[in-house]
């Protein structure tokens, strides 16, 4: 309960921090500038999922059953690290070079290139290893104060409609500013050592952690690319009202995560040693949590879309009361597949057969979704967005029982 707690004051300053920089940039920004930064943010988001290449679940566990044992903490943190830095670089450099050449992104190239610190600061900050450690008190306090640093200091510096480029800077830096805190951490409490890498290290890494990629940039094509699907099929408006939605969304959904993150190494250890009573006590208590965290901020959104958009987002986003109410209940499905993925199938191992899944209906949603947005816009997309999610829910459930790993 006490690394829930924690995991909670992370979550939440990674969601409200931009939330309250949200209204601010509405207000300031005009509509146009404030679509290119979000369309920006979402391509550049495809390289920060490079950077991550599934080490949160794969990485996570490993440190999980070597953290008795700091020689082998050192080594795979290094090997982990090492990796990650080379994607890194890798991302940028593609990043830059298809900024170049995208019409699309050639028309604000210094927004995407500003949104590009995020790529490295991701990269670097090492939340994998200070969760398998279960330092939650430590991780809470680098994430608050790394998200909401920047917060006055976009109040002080961005002032003027025609200063995107500079915000884009600033919205950005959180992870950056975290990743400084989270090295400067490691090496004064020797968390782990700096060892010696071989390419053979770097290989295992990145072949443990390929099944979690493929998955999670599968999952992109339903989630990050839904705002470049609107972005190609309807107004730079709808965009912002889509994207202002789909962040309050993301917000309400995301306190599901540190109930998830904080119970992921105890069901990773009741893998290896089965305990039923333990395990069903976790299942219900996790589960009923997450449950009413979801329904609960579903609720609110849906009865106070037009309060949130009308006096929180501004009265030029008056229009995003019907987006809100639209994904109000999104996340109590994504809550359902949350359990299912990572307290059963990621915790038992199962992460190459659970990629098939996101495999298969990332592609798959980008197809419909892109011809239901075409022909009914925004509407269209959400409801691509509901038979996604629910297809993946029950495939997750059929996948559990096929592997015949007990749900309670």
């Amino acid at each position: 309960m006490r690394n829930i707690i924690y995991l909670v004051i992370v979550q939440g300053a990674i969601y409200l921090a931009p939330l309250l920089m949200l209204p601010y940039l509405t207000r300031l920004l005009p509509v146009a500038d404030f679509a290119a930064m979000v369309a920006a943010q979402a391509f550049v988001q495809y390289f920060v999922l490079v950077t991550d290449y599934g080490f949160t679940i794969t990485a996570t566990r490993q440190i999980v059953f070597a953290r008795d044992d700091q020689q082998q903490v050192s080594r795979i943190y290094s090997a982990t690290m090492s990796a990650k830095l080379l994607l890194a670089a890798g991302s940028m450099l593609i990043c830059m070079l298809l900024t170049l050449t995208i019409p699309a992104l050639r028309l604000n190239p210094v927004i995407t290139l500003a949104c590009m610190i995020g790529i490295l600061g991701n990269a670097l900050f090492p939340m994998w290893l200070l969760q398998g450690l279960e330092r939650m008190k430590h991780l809470a306090l680098m994430t608050a104060i790394s998200r909401f640093l920047p917060l006055p200091v976009l109040l002080l510096l961005v002032t003027r409609p025609d200063q995107a480029v500079l915000a884009a800077l600033i919205v950005n830096s959180p992870a950056a500013i975290g990743a400084v805190f989270g090295l400067a951490y490691v090496r004064k409490h020797r968390l782990a050592v700096w060892h010696r890498v071989d390419l053979a290290a770097i290989r295992y890494q990145l072949s443990e952690g390929w099944a979690a990629f493929i998955g999670g940039m599968a999952t992109s094509f339903y989630t990050t690319m839904n705002v470049l699907l609107l972005n190609g099929f309807s107004t730079p408006q709808q965009v912002s009202y889509f994207n202002a939605s789909d962040k309050i969304r993301s917000a309400a959904q995301g306190f599901i995560q540190p109930v998830a993150a904080a119970l992921f190494p105890k069901f990773s250890l009741l893998a290896q040693q089965p305990d039923p009573v333990r395990l069903r006590k976790l299942m219900q208590m996790g589960t009923a949590v997450m449950l009413l965290l979801q329904l609960a901020g579903g609720l609110v959104m849906y009865f106070g879309a037009e309060l949130i958009a009308r006096y929180y987002l501004g009265a030029g986003f008056a229009e995003a009361a019907w987006y809100l109410r639209s994904l109000a209940f999104l996340p109590l499905v994504i809550a359902v597949a949350t359990i299912l993925s990572q307290w059963r199938l990621l915790a038992c191992g199962e992460s190459r057969a659970l990629s098939k899944i996101y495999i298969f209906a990332g592609p798959l949603h980008l197809l419909y979704a892109a011809w239901m947005t075409h022909e009914w816009g925004a509407a269209g997309l959400v409801l691509s967005l509901f038979i996604t999610e629910g297809g993946i829910t029950l495939a997750m459930l059929l996948l559990a029982k096929k592997k015949r790993i007990p749900l309670y």
